[in-house]
């Protein structure tokens, strides 16, 4: 724009994207908007607190157990704006079999989208997205579920839902 004196101005406008997911990053202590549900006696997962598992902060959320594993973390958001938004996760881990299977998962308007992924070791960070999901009824779901042999091992850390158009 230009001043009644004839200067000109100049904005730079960084559009930072909102990032939708609560306690993205398990950083918060009240974990209770995750729902995590497991097959079994014995919970595999916790909330761990190690800087060097985690992808950002110091809380991941962890998994390892003696025996095969079969669980999933969500979320569920129920006020969101309509439009197309985009998911993406941050994980690492190993010791899997050729087996074992991860996957990204969102359910919005009663269609689920899935992503599948694999760790392979400390700190290779894998980023799994899905990038074309559409929502009219401002609900979804969302999370990741494994089944992995015993003794494999990971974290799972950062959830990111943005919209990325209307």
């Amino acid at each position: 724009g230009e001043l009644e004196d004839g200067t000109m101005v100049t904005c730079d406008l960084t559009i930072a994207k909102v990032n939708y997911v609560q306690n993205p990053s398990f950083e918060e202590k009240n974990t209770t908007m995750w729902n995590v549900t497991y097959v079994g006696d014995s919970n595999p997962t916790d909330f761990q607190t190690k800087a060097d598992d985690a992808h950002s902060g110091e809380v991941s959320f962890h998994f390892w157990s003696e025996k095969d594993m079969d669980f999933s973390i969500e979320q569920e958001l129920t006020d969101l704006e309509p439009g197309t938004y985009q998911l993406i996760v941050y994980a690492q881990g190993g010791d899997m079999s050729d087996a074992a299977s991860m996957e990204l998962y969102a359910v919005a308007g009663g269609e689920e989208m899935t992503e599948s992924f694999m760790v392979t070791g400390w700190a290779d960070w894998k980023n799994p997205t899905i990038s074309n999901i559409k929502i009219s009824d401002s609900n979804l779901r969302f999370g990741v579920r494994m089944k992995c042999n015993a003794k494999s091992w990971g974290t799972v850390d950062d959830f990111t839902l943005n919209k990325i158009s209307d």
